[in-house]
């Protein structure tokens, strides 16, 4: 879905803000002999989370801002799906601006492992002046397993967030999906086949802004501030629509009147969860279980709102 002016000017006041923080963590928080390094990783949920270079005159070398951005939002609860964008602010002490570097390999490994081929990757100067913007994938060279992934037959058989090596090498993995797309994947060899419609970040994009009044569960407490309020069932119904995978439902509490909450688990087993945002940190969940559309279509009022936002977002497409 092509992009309109307003999201990209929203897009690039999010790159302003975290190319900011990003600017402030390597001042107060790098801890490096070599080059001035920080990171901010971007959830879809509006979290930031940075990261500084911390090197050590070990063997082992520190870890890289990549790493600490990323994993500082994994300890918290995050994983591959909810990453939208890393960005970055890079001083080598050697060129002392050099914006251009991408991420190292090990680093690049990380994020395959761990987010998804399309999380965008940022890269500023030291006046923070975005130099460039591309997806992880267009960073990736051919083989990218053999070359992200020297040690992988160590791996067999333990899968992580969106990479699952389980077949030895040269035998051919069934589709299925990393990340947001769909796939099929030559364990040494070339892993895209073709695009699905939407990314998740675009199928994310054109929801939010089909949510509506009208098609919320809670129309006397939606709000513009709150817009995801009582859409999780139908969104979750719309997100299985493109990218299949099952329909989760648990119990929620502490919550005034709300019993339940909606949310998709694709078929690479990564958690999409749009609607999630709606709750304050006080909202607690409980008795996962997977529901089928047919029973959530069962209910005539909310197959009516379904019809609704689904409408809306062939609209906004």
């Amino acid at each position: 879905m092509p992009s309109k002016s307003v999201d990209r000017k929203e897009e690039l006041e999010q790159i302003k803000e975290e190319v900011e923080i990003a600017l402030r963590t390597r001042e107060t928080s790098t801890r490096t002999f070599r080059s001035g390094v920080a990171y901010v990783a971007r959830t879809y949920d509006g979290n930031t989370f940075p990261g500084a270079n911390i090197e050590t005159y070990g063997q082992d070398g520190g870890i890289h801002a990549e790493r600490a951005a990323v994993y500082g939002a994994l300890m918290r609860g995050y994983n591959g799906t909810d990453f939208k964008r890393l960005t970055g602010i890079f001083i080598d002490a050697g060129t002392k601006n050099s914006p251009i570097t991408p991420p190292c390999m090990s680093c690049m490994g990380m994020l395959l492992e761990f987010a998804h081929p399309y999380i965008s990757i940022v890269k500023a100067n030291s006046d923070g002046e975005v130099a460039y913007e591309v997806q992880l994938k267009d960073l990736l060279t051919i083989d990218p397993l053999m070359k992200v992934f020297p040690t992988i037959e160590t791996r067999l058989g333990k899968p992580r967030s969106n990479m699952k090596a389980k077949l030895p090498l040269n035998q051919e993995l069934e589709g299925y999906y990393i990340g947001d797309k769909p796939f099929r994947l030559l364990a040494n060899d070339v892993y895209h086949v073709e695009k699905g419609r939407y990314s998740i970040s675009h199928l994310y994009d054109t929801v939010s802004k089909a949510w509506s009044a009208e098609s919320s569960a809670d129309a006397a407490r939606w709000s513009a501030e709150n817009p995801a309020w009582g859409q999780c069932a139908i969104t979750a119904l719309i997100v299985n629509d493109h990218f299949g995978g099952k329909i989760l439902r648990v119990e929620v509490k502490n919550v005034e009147n709300v019993r339940s909450h909606y949310y998709n688990q694709l078929p690479d087993y990564g958690v999409v969860d749009f609607t999630k945002q709606q709750f304050d940190s006080t909202a607690k969940f409980e008795n996962e279980q997977e529901r089928t559309r047919e029973y959530i279509l069962s209910y005539p009022e909310t197959k009516k709102r379904y019809e609704i936002l689904s409408g809306a977002v062939e609209k906004e497409h």
